[in-house]
């Protein structure tokens, strides 16, 4: 969702719907409003819902994309499972670069409560140095988020260590 939703914000779109959402209208039935009571009042209880629900999809089968994800599970409470991807995809003026992150935090029974994702796109333009700014750049994200790792695991053990101290 968040990769679909962010090309179309930052205007690095897809090509040949590699991205592509459906928009499905929601309202209520006005014609059965008319013959039943309780759906009028139906009706008028869903004013305050989205007037549209969007689904996004990504084709994965198509030729024009190149996907790259890490996942890790962690075996033990004391660190966060968390997980990485790169997509790189053909857009409309050049080339897009999707890095999409998330962890899983704590729940009380396993990780398994989401955070994120936390996603951003590039673009870049078709030149002679086009791959190497790829490259770069998924280091540089590599080790963004060995730091933002870092920082998760720091917090889950910080969250541990409060409930120690408070416990009896």
């Amino acid at each position: 969702d968040s990769i679909v939703k962010n090309s179309i914000n930052e205007k690095v779109i897809s090509l040949d719907n590699v991205f592509s959402s459906e928009r499905e209208i929601v309202k209520p039935n006005s014609v059965l409003a008319a013959f039943n009571p309780l759906s009028m009042i139906d009706a008028m209880m869903k004013k305050n819902e989205p007037e549209y629900i969007y689904r996004n999809y990504i084709n994965w089968n198509a030729q024009n994309i190149i996907c790259k994800s890490i996942y890790y599970e962690s075996e033990n409470v004391t660190k966060v499972s968390f997980g990485i991807t790169f997509i790189i995809y053909q857009a409309i003026y050049g080339i897009g670069l999707a890095v999409s992150s998330f962890y899983l935090d704590y729940n009380g029974y396993s990780n398994n409560k989401i955070k994120g994702p936390f996603t951003k796109i590039n673009a870049y333009k078709y030149n002679n140095e086009l791959f190497i700014k790829i490259s770069n750049n998924i280091q540089t994200e590599l080790n963004y988020f060995e730091g933002m790792v870092d920082t998760w695991n720091e917090n889950r053990m910080k969250s541990i260590n409060d409930f120690n101290n408070k416990s009896k």
